[in-house]
């Protein structure tokens, strides 16, 4: 027995009645309990994807599913509500998924928290923010500018690709650091490339400039709030999102649908 939460997004056309009406699958119950779920069904877009992700704190228990209701196909609402009825009775009969690493992000002593496209740090006045940038507990380099942008594989076709990063196979375990707008003069310095990293390494950042002690952290498309930030530790998780697909899905594509149909 598969026990399915559906996470409606506001303002749908569809409502949880009419999704349940499509299920004639006696092997799945419905639940509102996060907890017990074998499968989330994320019904919105790919923003309401990630807010499903964040309340379900990145579990890694369920199967994730989600339906676009715009008409167009997203990167994580990969089915349309027309599919619903095949998604109940057919897929999840055999279920094939993808998975997707998670960034866990830990600031200063905090509980950490996690991101599965990108963390993003800026400055929250308007001038530019420095950082030391550490790999693995080694100073790497001062960074001054509007910020910066790590990301997973699944991430990078998202703000790191807007700036310039590179699309990283999802087979491949990386973490990627791009910069936003450095700055690069007589006075400061900035490594002049993305940087992709193994998935053992651990990127810390450290806040150096006055004033930007309370830099706005971003985690996908939310803004994490926190204060006097000193210090920001920022590595891969073995934990990984599943995600429902279809057999002959792949990541190219996929990368093929969003970008060039």
């Amino acid at each position: 027995m598969l026990n399915v939460n559906i996470q409606l997004g506001y303002h749908q056309p569809i409502s949880k009645e009419k999704i349940i009406e499509a299920n004639k699958n006696e092997n799945i119950t419905f639940t509102e309990k996060i907890a017990e779920s074998d499968v989330v069904l994320a019904v919105g877009d790919d923003s309401h994807f990630l807010q499903t992700l964040r309340q379900h704190q990145f579990s890694t228990k369920p199967i994730y599913v989600g339906v676009n209701t715009t008409g167009n196909r997203g990167f994580y609402t990969n089915y349309l509500v027309e599919d619903l009825t095949y998604i109940f009775n057919e897929r999840l009969n055999q279920p094939h998924y993808s998975s997707h690493e998670l960034l866990k992000i830990t600031v200063d002593d905090r509980t950490p928290v996690h991101a599965i496209n990108e963390c993003s740090i800026r400055s929250s006045i308007i001038k530019s923010i420095a950082i030391d940038v550490f790999i693995d507990d080694f100073k790497f380099e001062r960074f001054t500018g509007d910020g910066l942008v790590i990301s997973t594989p699944t991430g990078s076709t998202g703000y790191n690709k807007s700036l310039g990063g590179a699309v990283i196979d999802p087979d491949l375990d990386l973490i990627q650091l791009t910069k936003i707008a450095p700055l690069s003069n007589n006075q400061t310095q900035s490594f002049p490339s993305p940087l992709c990293l193994n998935k053992e390494r651990k990127i810390t950042l450290k806040i150096r400039q006055d004033g930007n002690d309370h830099p706005i952290i971003g985690l996908d498309s939310e803004a994490y709030p926190v204060f006097h930030t000193k210090s920001i530790d920022i590595e891969l998780t073995a934990d990984k999102i599943k995600l429902l697909q279809e057999l002959d899905t792949t990541y190219f594509k996929q990368l093929q649908q969003l970008f060039f149909n």
